[in-house]
């Protein structure tokens, strides 16, 4: 693979990202990992359009596809406070609240100081039921 595709294709994804289609920016990451999976500046960016794609999964409501985009974050950067997080936010609206409590959980042994992930795990001990 030429030096430069790398670089396109990264760009080619952001643009993707940007314009509200984080699905195909996904698959064009994917594909570039696949093909180069040594190339540093990837490595970095794979990461984050992750997060982003599945956030904007979330606001679509496509919690499969959201879900499967934090496993894979998750996967990668086992230690991304901010896809615990969101996994659990995830699991939570989609009424798996034993799998959010320990998805929040898992965050907060990682950033003990994490308001955002407090506010979760309290929000969750008020709901009636709750694990």
């Amino acid at each position: 693979m030429a030096p430069q595709v790398p670089y396109a294709a990264m760009r080619r994804a952001a643009t993707l990202t940007n314009f509200g289609r984080p699905d195909l920016a996904l698959e064009v990451l994917e594909h570039l990992r696949e093909v180069n999976p040594a190339e540093p500046h990837l490595q970095s960016a794979y990461p984050h359009s992750l997060l982003h794609g599945a956030r904007v999964l979330m606001q679509r409501q496509e919690w499969p596809r959201a879900e499967q985009a934090l496993r894979r974050l998750i996967e990668v950067e086992p230690l991304s406070v901010e896809a615990w997080n969101n996994l659990g936010v995830l699991l939570a609206r989609t009424e798996r609240p034993r799998e959010a409590r320990a998805a929040w959980e898992r965050a907060l042994t990682l950033d003990p100081s994490s308001d955002a992930v407090r506010q979760n795990l309290e929000r969750l001990r008020r709901r009636p039921g709750s694990p």
